[in-house]
């Protein structure tokens, strides 16, 4: 039966659905105050709750105990445990009893008055106060056990990977040897597989910033306890800790495990209760075995290599200081900005000289508009030129060339450190060397990369995901044409082209046009204005917005996901990803436009990229799953999204094939296909 159209009847339908979405936003705004009044009762029963601990603690930290007698109170402790290590020892405590073990070699120092280099975090070998063969043998022998002995438990510490890892480096974990034993020691056997990290659990929360025990502390107990520098300020800067006493490093390990132990369970009821609990467990807590194990292994550098590329660039910076000195007919010191900006701006006389109180400006845009200022004479504007590459061969030497391979371990591996909760996204960050900021397919980084081999006789493997993003917003989004390119494996850049520039199936699409599509496709994706995308790709701001106009009218669902997306975020103050990683987004209901619009983008991103980033990683724990016991090949790098592995040759083309299968499986869209690409080389230069 078919129905007339009656006006009244879609007047009603429409005032209906006005009155649905009010009482929906009153709903949210009376559930929001409800929770911050019960959020307002929890910190007044927390306050009073923190003072009889602050009290209870004052009166009952830890006891110092021999290592001797540990492995026997150890074995009465409870299943739970929280342990804090650092170079002064280590605190075990359960929930009666908080127990710390000195550093022998620093027992030594105290009682003797003996020096050793003992500095804030470089490792002291443990046990080494006699040089009987058979004490050392006992002595480690008691490492063993003990550490045999905690792996039973359930670990609860401050960032729980440090604890994980052994070698010969900088570890958290007492060193015997030369040789660095943590909590999952291979050589012992002992393997950690219960445990619960805090720093973690508070990523996970909701806290984007990396935070120290002691700012968490702070935070949660209201309890102010004093770094590791401030402690020790004055035995630090002598390298001297012969005055501090028994009862001072006793305290300052026992502060700590003892909050840490009370902070498992604040959090724990926390995840259970915003229902974190399964991303906590099951994919971030599984994650931390991962990276103990890849920023253990590193990568292999070549130093040769790096040093004839420090020597190039150094040769080439100083022809390049020759050149700039003659343009500018003086010398001067050309890495002081205010030299510069005296030399270009009052000397030569050239535009672009805006004087702040510091001195003139001298950053690339200001040397860019010299270079490209088609008034000025010739060498006016190569003096511009010759500046920005002599600020891009500096940059490299110095951020890249010079210190890398200072980070070389004795066989020749860099050590990254992986850090899950460094970006605001969820996707990994890395440090010491942050090997996320080498520049990705230019020359400068294909050079950088050269320089990263597999050991003799292996090959490194590349592994990453087609366009995961753009697959992600499809999957999301469920926009019918975004879907049906990914499921019919269409070029998505060649596809926007055609839309864009009104072609037709027949007709050709250039490589230009192409760049341009694949352009707006990640622009759309990231939220950029019609006023970025003309600047991005050097058009009018009418024809760029035109191509998002036509953008949308060939995607509309992507316009309508977009839409949810901010909404959702201004009516909870926070998005989530596809697997429940939760960010809270701080200016999306400002009433600054430009404080707005960047929020906005904010959350699309996290949705979009979030989600991404939780499939790498849910990839990562099954690859780890799989080889974790496998010689022939290990997972070394995960960097923007690409993971690359050490594979003996003979195996290289088996193991091609076995995390091409593994990535394609461990996610299935309902929809969209995810498609792995791999390829291999001996230096990650050549991978693909």
């Amino acid at each position: 039966m078919e129905y007339e159209h009656n006006s009244e009847i879609d007047k009603k339908i429409d005032e209906i659905q006005v009155l649905k979405e009010k009482l929906t936003i009153e709903y949210e705004a009376q559930k929001k105050k409800a929770e911050e009044i019960a959020l307002e009762t929890q910190k007044t029963e927390k306050t009073k709750k923190i003072k009889d601990e602050k009290v209870y603690f004052e009166k009952n930290y830890g006891k110092v105990i021999s290592w001797n007698d540990a492995y026997s109170m150890i074995e009465k402790m409870d299943k739970k445990v929280a342990i804090f290590e650092n170079m002064l020892g280590l605190s075990i405590c359960d929930e009666k009893t908080n127990i710390v073990l000195l550093d022998s070699e620093l027992q030594d120092i105290l009682q003797n008055g003996k020096q050793e280099n003992v500095e804030s975090g470089v490792q002291i070998n443990l046990f080494s106060l006699s040089n009987n063969v058979d004490e050392k043998k006992d002595n480690k022998k008691n490492i063993e056990n003990i550490y045999r002995l905690l792996s039973e438990k359930e670990i609860i510490a401050y960032n729980v990977k440090e604890y994980m890892k052994n070698g010969e480096s900088e570890y958290f974990g007492y060193s015997v040897g030369g040789k660095t034993y943590g909590i999952n020691n291979d050589r012992f056997g002992i393997k950690c597989t219960e445990y619960f990290d805090i720093l973690l659990a508070r990523y996970v929360l909701g806290t984007e910033s990396l935070q120290e025990i002691e700012e968490i502390i702070l935070d949660e107990f209201g309890v102010e306890i004093a770094t590791f520098e401030e402690k020790f300020k004055k035995e630090r800067r002598k390298k001297d800790f012969s005055d501090v006493s028994d009862d001072v490093i006793c305290e300052f390990l026992s502060k700590r495990t003892f909050f840490i132990y009370k902070l498992e369970t604040i959090f724990r009821n926390r995840l259970q209760n915003e229902q974190f609990l399964n991303i906590f467990d099951k994919l971030e807590s599984r994650l931390i075995p991962v990276l103990a194990q890849m920023e253990e292994t590193g990568i292999k550098i070549d130093k040769k290599y790096f040093s004839e590329f420090q020597n190039e660039l150094e040769q080439k910076l100083s022809t390049l200081e020759n050149e700039i000195h003659e343009l500018a007919n003086e010398k001067f010191n050309i890495d002081s900005p205010q030299q510069l900006g005296e030399v270009l701006f009052e000397k030569l006389q050239l535009p672009s000289g805006k004087k702040t109180k510091t001195g003139y400006s001298t950053n690339v845009e200001v040397l860019e508009m010299i270079a490209n200022n088609g008034e000025l004479t010739e060498d006016k504007r190569m003096i511009g030129k010759k500046l920005l590459e002599y600020r891009a061969y500096k940059k490299l030497l110095s951020t890249y060339i010079e210190p890398i391979p200072k980070l070389a371990d004795k066989d020749d591996r860099i050590h990254t450190t992986f850090n899950q909760n460094g970006t605001s996204t969820g996707r990994l960050s890395s440090a010491n060397p942050n090997l996320q900021n080498i520049p990705v397919r230019t020359d400068d980084g294909i050079r950088i990369r050269t320089g990263f081999v597999a050991k003799e006789g292996h090959s490194l493997i590349s592994f990453d995901y087609s366009q995961i993003e753009l697959r992600v917003l499809a999957e999301l989004s469920k926009d019918r044409h975004l879907v049906q390119a990914y499921q019919d494996n269409q070029d998505l850049h060649n596809l926007t082209a055609r839309k864009i520039f009104f072609k037709t199936e027949e007709d050709e699409i250039s490589r230009h046009e192409r760049s341009i599509a694949k352009v707006i496709n990640f622009s759309i994706l990231y939220g950029k204005t019609p006023f970025g995308l003309s600047k991005e790709l050097g058009i009018t701001v009418q024809e760029a917005s035109q191509y998002i106009t036509t953008y949308f009218e060939e995607y509309p669902r992507v316009r309508k996901f977009l839409d949810i997306v901010t909404e959702t975020a201004k009516l909870h103050g926070f998005v989530e990803t596809f697997y429940g990683t939760r960010r809270y987004i701080s200016g999306i209901n400002a009433t600054n436009k430009n404080v707005q619009a960047q929020a906005v983008r904010m959350a699309v991103n996290t949705v979009v990229q979030g989600t991404a980033a939780n499939i790498i990683k849910k990839v990562m724990i099954e690859l780890y799953e799989e080889f974790k016991n496998d010689e022939n090949i290990k997972m070394l790098l995960q960097v923007h999204d690409e993971l690359i592995f050490e594979v003996r040759d003979e195996f290289a083309k088996e193991y091609m094939e076995k995390i091409e299968k593994i990535m394609e499986k461990t996610v299935k869209f309902k929809k969209v296909p995810l498609k792995a690409n791999g390829s291999v080389a001996k230096n990650w230069g050549l991978l693909k």
